[in-house]
């Protein structure tokens, strides 16, 4: 059986939310059917390695500056050369010399992934966004959310399909959950209440420490974890001084062994504005940790409340407080809601279900092209 080659971009392989979801999905496709490989802007991310060690090539095509466009023609060269039949771009950059490139070399299948905006509506990315759409055979958001907000954007006239992310289960299996605890000074018997994701604004770290200083009055065992970095730092610092909370926060900075830190958790607390898909909810899920988050963006579509997870409205740090100490003091709470998340985690967000459902669509869009 000839195999279809699938041309993945993205503009580096560093360490997120994106990049790992191309990774498993470039891994998982059967080598029988498909050929992956993929083509970055900028080389040395940090996965390029566990890519390569699982026999993807990987191609780059250097940005000079911000209206370089040279990636374009070398991409198009490529695709040409070596005769790809879908090209699948995963985030705006790579979406943009992708989609001009595969015009040029007419290749059959364009696919981008629409994960969430970072534009403004009517700024110069929105509008080329929603031109080079019309060229696309079809978009894919990971939550049903996002496929709704696309409309409001713009995207009307293309094809659009949801296949959430996936999550490995298996990389939270047999972790110590004391390791993280003895690294950062943190009493084996301590309630441990942490955060991950990027220091920006729509994390909404305010109301995570807010909420951390209403469980503190009623729990003195609790202790909080900050993972990440980003923009923010300097204020979440202030803010926690302020609260009085030194002495119960700790910052990890950025971290990419979450497989590692996730297990120090006795709650995960997702206090953001808004959110697509936060992978950070599935592995909280595989790793056997209840999230208390809140009910924004494509967040209900993985976390029903009272049965996978708790959930309250953005920015309702005591609602908040609430739902963690509930989980501090009702064991059998705690013990139903990780048993069922880790059941559903393992049955519907699966890396091999994320990738039957993506080799699935690849099949009947080539059959249409």
């Amino acid at each position: 059986m000839k195999r279809t080659r699938v041309l993945y971009t993205i503009p580096e392989l560093c360490v997120g939310g994106a990049e790992r979801q191309l990774l498993a999905l470039a891994k998982g496709l059967s080598r029988q059917r498909f050929q992956p490989f993929i083509a970055v802007l900028r080389p040395g991310g940090a996965l390029e390695a566990e890519a390569k060690e699982a026999g993807i090539e990987i191609a780059v095509f250097p940005r000079g500056g911000r209206f370089d466009l040279s990636p374009v023609a070398a991409l198009a060269k490529l695709l040409s050369r070596r005769r790809v039949r879908i090209v699948h771009s995963f985030l705006f950059l790579d979406a943009l010399y992708a989609r001009l490139a595969a015009g040029l070399a007419g290749t059959s299948v364009r696919i981008a992934s629409l994960r969430g905006v970072d534009y403004a509506p009517r700024s110069i990315h929105a509008y080329l966004d929603r031109f080079l759409a019309l060229s696309t055979t079809c978009l894919v958001t990971n939550s049903f959310w996002i496929r709704r907000q696309a409309k409001e954007w713009g995207f009307r006239r293309v094809r659009t399909e949801t296949i959430p992310n996936g999550v490995d289960a298996a990389r939270f299996v047999g972790k110590d959950r004391f390791a993280l605890r003895k690294e950062l000074e943190i009493e084996p018997s301590a309630f441990v209440v942490g955060i991950v994701g990027r220091l920006s604004p729509e994390k909404d770290h305010a109301t995570f420490l807010r909420c951390a200083a209403e469980v503190a009055k009623a729990c003195p065992r609790a202790c909080f974890v900050v993972v990440g970095d980003g923009p923010e730092r300097e204020r979440i610092e202030r803010a926690t001084a302020y609260l009085g909370l030194e002495g119960v926060v700790r910052m990890t900075g950025w971290r990419e062994d979450i497989a590692d830190v996730m297990p120090a958790f006795n709650v995960l607390a997702l206090t953001s504005r808004s959110e697509s898909f936060p992978n950070v909810i599935l592995e909280a899920m595989a790793a056997g940790v209840p999230v208390v988050a809140t009910r924004v963006g494509g967040v209900p579509e993985i976390v029903e409340d009272g049965r996978t997870g708790l959930l309250r409205a953005a920015e309702d740090d005591r609602g908040l407080a609430r739902e963690v100490l509930r989980l501090e003091s009702d064991a059998a709470l705690r013990t139903r809601i990780v048993e069922t998340a880790y059941n559903v985690v393992r049955e519907e967000y699966s890396i091999e279900r994320m990738v039957r459902r993506y080799e699935g669509l690849y099949r009947e869009l080539l059959s249409r092209s």
